[in-house]
């Protein structure tokens, strides 16, 4: 009976993307107030742009790391209400006159040794039963990331349970 309920189904759906390269997302770093994985945002920055984060702390005050963050975060959803998540992926943000990428795409060549570096940092993430509000318990079966950022959601029914 238990191959027929609904969690057996997000366990194979999880397990074929883990299959493929994903990566097992938490709800600790996940702000709802935000609607971002903000634990999976700040390490892909620091992974693919350090020098670029380093100019931003220069404006938001290298003594408070944290609330540096908070505040990137908190333009980085901005951006995404206003602009669209696709838009943010595919061109970045810009913050106080720096560019931060919030992905990067697989390159048109391989020529280059380096042409695949960027796009491999590219944290993709699959994460289960992600409570998303702030004002309930509720959660979404899975929810899917690229570095942090929100791009499918998925709630999973079994007509035959109900």
């Amino acid at each position: 009976m238990s191959a027929h309920k609904e969690i057996s189904f997000e366990a194979a759906i999880e397990q074929s993307l883990l299959d493929s390269g994903w990566k097992r997302g938490t709800n600790d770093g996940y702000r709802r107030d935000l609607g971002l994985d903000t634990a999976e945002l700040f390490a892909f920055l620091g992974a693919t742009q350090a020098d670029e984060w380093s100019r931003l702390l220069e404006f938001y005050g290298r003594d408070d790391v944290d609330g540096a963050q908070r505040k990137f975060a908190q333009h980085v959803a901005r951006q995404i209400d206003e602009r669209g998540v696709l838009d943010v992926l595919r061109r970045g943000v810009k913050d106080r006159g720096v560019l931060i990428r919030l992905a990067y795409f697989r390159p048109a060549h391989t020529i280059a040794e380096d042409a695949l570096a960027q796009y491999a940092q590219n944290r993709l993430t699959v994460t289960r039963q992600l409570r998303y509000s702030e004002k309930t318990t509720d959660a979404l079966d899975l929810a899917l990331f690229v570095n942090g950022v929100p791009v499918a959601t998925a709630e999973l029914k079994n007509p035959m349970t109900n």
